[in-house]
């Protein structure tokens, strides 16, 4: 018997044709990678005010579902299983009736995965990079779904 199979849902209003992705490159920049906290650590903010189009409404923490990596890392490892954090915000100056508020921090950590016992310095095929300073860079599709959760 076949596994039982579903749509899933990205949230509010999110459907299909309101996928897109945004490609990223991620540098570890000497980054302290920890297995404990989820890997490598980096920050998604200048990513999502760079990304949003001219004149559109920004892109959304919420909006953010996933991660598609596009290759091996510099070093050889495989990016995967992302974990969004909470985002911050900044208050702007000068506000009065309404509060308006930026997106100050959005955090992520990302797990590099071996590929193999055979390729040299790396872990077992279900392995990960060893703890510590961190310099791999790698590319990969940020997913984004307009519409998100609400939950953030």
């Amino acid at each position: 018997m076949a596994a039982t199979q579903s749509v899933a849902s990205f949230g509010r209003i999110a459907v299909l044709g309101n996928v897109s992705a945004v490609l990223v490159t991620i540098n570890g920049n000497g980054a302290s990678y920890a297995t404990a906290s989820g890997g490598l650590p980096f920050d998604l903010t200048t990513i999502l005010q760079q990304a949003q189009p001219n004149n559109a409404d920004p892109i959304h923490p919420s909006d953010v579902v996933g991660f598609i990596p596009l290759g091996l890392s510099t070093n050889g490892y495989l990016p995967t299983g992302i974990a969004f954090g909470t985002p911050t915000y900044t208050t702007l100056p000068g506000a009065s009736v309404r509060v308006p508020q930026t997106l100050a921090t959005f955090p992520a950590t990302i797990r590099l995965g071996g590929i193999g016992a055979s390729a040299a310095n790396h872990a077992a095929l279900n392995g990960e990079v060893a703890d510590g300073a961190n310099n791999d860079s790698f590319t990969g599709l940020l997913i984004i779904a307009r519409g998100g959760t609400n939950t953030v």
